[in-house]
């Protein structure tokens, strides 16, 4: 195993979207595609997609590859309104593979996978989980030191500021205009939670 910062991100409200009819593809496809464009542009930085969540991970020495693509992501789903909330650790993290067997399989259609496991993901997806509500990057305390300080938002349990200047008020005007259109109370919780830490970085 090496030691590799592990980000696991996950749409928010999913289940109850699924349940009442109202998820569809094209929010899926929303959700992944810019996944898709930061694993062309940054080959170091590895990217598995499934279902509603991303895998993302990268040695820590491409620091600033991943800060780039992260705030690529959380640029694109904020245009395209989907709240997204993640966990970020470093940590000891291993991609399986066996090169023979494996050049057999990936020849086939119906069959792909990323067997990806270690203690960084299990923090990053702990950190997702129950840092509280809010669609923004939640970071475990193993990661921070090597995290500019700038683009550290302090809270309750500190996350990733990833917005430019130029990104803070479309931002924020884009988030408020979701909780006024939203009639969902976890979508609306989501999006208080989310406005109020966005602020404290623009403070």
């Amino acid at each position: 195993m090496e030691d590799y910062i592990t980000i696991f991100f996950d749409i928010l409200g999913t289940k109850y979207k699924v349940k009442t009819g109202t998820f569809s593809a094209y929010e899926s496809l929303d959700f992944s595609n810019p996944s898709c464009l930061m694993a062309k542009k940054f080959p170091a930085v590895n990217m598995s997609v499934f279902s509603d969540s991303v895998i993302t991970a990268c040695k820590p020495e491409e620091i600033d590859s991943l800060l780039q693509a992260i705030t690529f992501l959380y640029k694109n789903w904020f245009g395209d309104k989907i709240l997204v909330r993640g966990g970020m650790a470093l940590g000891k993290l291993a991609y399986a593979s066996i090169p023979e067997l494996d050049e057999r399989f990936n020849k086939l259609d119906n069959l792909s996978f990323t067997r990806v496991y270690g203690e960084a993901l299990v923090d990053a997806v702990m950190m997702e989980g129950r840092s509280g509500p809010g669609a923004v990057l939640y970071l475990h305390p193993s990661v921070k030191e090597i995290i500019p300080d700038e683009y550290i938002g302090e809270a309750h349990v500190d996350f990733l500021n990833w917005m430019k200047p130029e990104d803070r008020k479309w931002v924020i005007d884009r988030c408020q205009q979701m909780i006024d259109e939203t009639k969902i109370g976890e979508e609306k919780k989501h999006l208080k939670a989310t406005l109020f830490l966005l602020k404290k970085c623009t403070a």
